[in-house]
């Protein structure tokens, strides 16, 4: 298995290093015990916190973290089977499909993010300012360095392609 380590390319190293590092990433921040993994749909009845009215949006986080978390699986299992096993070595037809996956997956995990953090209302009238420490603000921030990293495995992914050509 050295042998075919040895034998891969920097950029496909990089693209493996960087994927498994967004997969971990996001698998860390959907498992922070205060982060938007864990929040989930309630009936509203007052002031209650993790608790929001607009069903449709914590549905659609739902869904963009778990399509973000299969792509990047998909992402992973493909780079590494690109980086260790020498029948797939050359094979632009994987390469291509490690490109598309890897982005969308960061795109994905970066939109699930955004739309959570626009339906948690931080901002206090009573103090005409923003107010922080919900304990989301750290599950984000892992999770879009996540989207962040899978992107820039697609992106070195695609040098990879243009130095096979």
């Amino acid at each position: 298995m050295a042998a075919e380590f040895g034998n891969a390319t920097l950029w496909m190293k990089l693209v493996m290093l960087l994927v498994s590092a967004g997969f971990s990433l996001h698998l860390f921040a959907m498992d922070v015990p205060s982060g938007w993994g864990r929040y989930e749909i309630q009936t509203c009845r007052g002031n209650e916190a993790n608790c929001y009215s607009n069903v449709s949006s914590v549905r659609a986080v739902q869904a963009l973290e778990v399509i973000g978390f299969l792509l990047i699986l998909i992402s992973l299992f493909l780079a590494l089977c690109l980086v260790l096993l020498d029948q797939l070595k050359g094979n632009k037809v994987a390469v291509i499909v490690l490109c598309i996956t890897s982005f969308l997956s960061g795109m994905s995990i970066i939109a699930g993010i955004g739309v959570f953090e626009g339906i948690t209302n931080n901002y206090d009238n009573r103090a005409g300012a923003y107010q922080y420490g919900d304990g989301t603000e750290f599950a984000s921030v892992i999770g879009v360095m996540a989207g962040v990293s899978a992107m820039l495995g697609g992106m070195f992914c695609i040098f990879e392609l243009l130095a096979c050509s």
